[in-house]
């Protein structure tokens, strides 16, 4: 579950104000420094004061970084690689956050009707995600080892993450315009040895493709992939031709390879966060129908029916106007032609 809520005021306003940089603290003379204080609320240092009153202390400024750390991974990078600078930063936003939150309560804005309406949708909205994590935590899933061990079995040979390499015949290819001259390199490449390609190849200024390992799946050129497939005996060196693209080719089909995969272990995490997602899924079909039963929710399904059932008859008249369109036209350059 996201658990970026956005903090509503600061946050958002925190990248704006990350990139104005140090001009408020720099304008301050000394008189508009607070002197150190010690808050009784937190017992510590007292950093910032409003008419006396400590509204930023060292403790407060700790739990907000950890808060904003915990939220946003950049913030957390930020405090690993500069601590002080970041810390400095984030206290002078608090502090511009502090004079705009004294100037909105001296000129009344909170009491308006438009910053109230905005302010009841944003709760609304935070309220509806607070709700959904809430009722994920108490419905909590879990994809135990079994399940996951499962899949892993299960998936091996179509889920990238698990298979490292592919089941399929190991080879290479070059690529000619005409076949006489794939013919001329291969009869020369099965003399010297197929060991021998790639400096074959780099002599007359070749390029080697490496193709993997080609099996019914692989995204080779048909006529290289059916070729390769027929092959029982490794190495072998094949001259494939495809004539409607005038391109030959000469391919080596260096050795049958089994599937390799990662280990369990190594792709555990992987799959967890795959499953999970699905199996909370799963969860919410069964207890959403349960609890909307218990909590007599009903919804009125004809209402999407019936639009259905107009969008379908709009798009019948559409039709039929295009079409009786069509045949006036047409009927309007034949009368044309015959006047002619």
């Amino acid at each position: 579950m996201n658990q970026k809520y956005n903090y509503v005021g600061y946050v958002v306003l925190a990248g704006v104000f990350l990139g104005v940089g140090y001009w408020w603290g720099n304008r301050q003379s000394k008189q508009e420094v607070a002197t150190a204080l010690i808050s009784s609320d937190d017992q510590s240092a007292v950093l910032l004061t409003v008419k006396d009153v400590p509204r930023i202390t060292i403790n407060s400024l700790e739990k907000e970084l950890n808060e904003l750390g915990e939220m946003d991974q950049q913030v957390k990078m930020m405090l690993m690689l500069d601590p002080v600078g970041t810390k400095e930063r984030i206290f002078k936003d608090q502090s511009r956050m502090v004079v705009i939150e004294e100037w909105a309560t001296n000129n009344g804005v909170r009491s308006n009707a438009d910053y109230q309406n905005k302010r009841a949708k944003i709760l609304q909205h935070i309220d509806k995600q607070l709700d959904l994590e809430q009722f994920l935590t108490a419905h909590k899933v879990e994809v135990s080892d079994a399940e996951l061990l499962d899949y892993y079995n299960s998936h091996k040979d179509q889920d990238p993450r698990i298979i490292a390499a592919q089941a399929g015949i190991k080879s290479q290819a070059v690529e000619f315009s005409k076949k006489d001259e794939a013919n001329q390199f291969a009869t020369k490449l099965k003399q010297a040895g197929v060991l021998q390609l790639d400096q074959l190849a780099k002599e007359q200024k070749l390029f080697v493709r490496n193709l993997g390992n080609i099996n019914a799946n692989s995204y080779a050129e048909k006529v290289i992939k059916d070729a390769v497939l027929k092959v029982t005996t490794f190495p072998t060196v094949l001259v494939v031709e495809d004539k409607e693209k005038a391109k030959a080719w000469v391919v080596v089909a260096l050795s049958q390879e089994v599937a390799k995969y990662n280990d369990f272990e190594q792709v555990k995490e992987l799959l967890k966060q795959l499953l999970t997602p699905k199996k909370m899924g799963e969860m919410l079909e069964v207890k959403l129908p349960e609890y909307a039963k218990l909590y007599a929710v009903v919804e009125n399904g004809t209402y999407f029916d019936d639009l259905r059932a107009s969008q379908k008859d709009n798009s019948a008249t559409d039709d039929k106007e295009v079409g009786e369109t069509t045949d006036d036209i047409e009927s309007d350059l034949a009368a044309v032609g015959s006047e002619k």
